[in-house]
């Protein structure tokens, strides 16, 4: 093998000229390669964006419909309450007091219950606490 000498003709002219067409071949791929790389961050950029936009949207729905299920859960409470006042006040005009005593037993019950039932969520919660932290 010969020496490629700079600065000479080269012994290799054929080899030269396919080595400088090689690269640019070469250098015409990285920028075709470069450009697919900046149109992929493109779509990648546009659709974070849209799949934030959207999920924004889809936040807000979900808010709305959290707000008026609370909305109409109060306000089937405070329906209940009133009948439940309303026939307590309706009793005593109408003087019945074993309909008051069995009321006040059925207020009693639900209070107990509720706070039982509450108290026994409450414990569950920090066993299962204390296991998931064991465990």
């Amino acid at each position: 093998m010969g020496k490629l000498i700079v600065g000479k003709q080269s012994e290799y002219p054929l080899f030269t000229e396919q080595f400088f067409e090689l690269h640019l071949k070469d250098l015409e791929i990285r920028k075709r390669e470069l450009e697919n790389k900046r149109i992929q961050f493109e779509n990648n950029f546009e659709y974070a964006k849209n799949s934030l936009r959207i999920q924004t949207e889809e936040n807000k729905s979900m808010r709305e419909i959290e707000r008026k299920r609370e909305k109409n859960l109060l306000t089937i409470i405070v329906i209940v309450i009133a009948l439940f006042f309303s026939l307590i006040i309706l009793s005593m005009f109408m003087n019945k007091d074993e309909l008051l005593i069995e009321m006040a037993k059925v207020v009693g019950y639900i209070f107990g219950g509720g706070v039982t039932g509450y108290g026994l969520g409450l414990q569950k919660s920090k066993w299962k606490g204390k296991e998931e932290a064991a465990g």
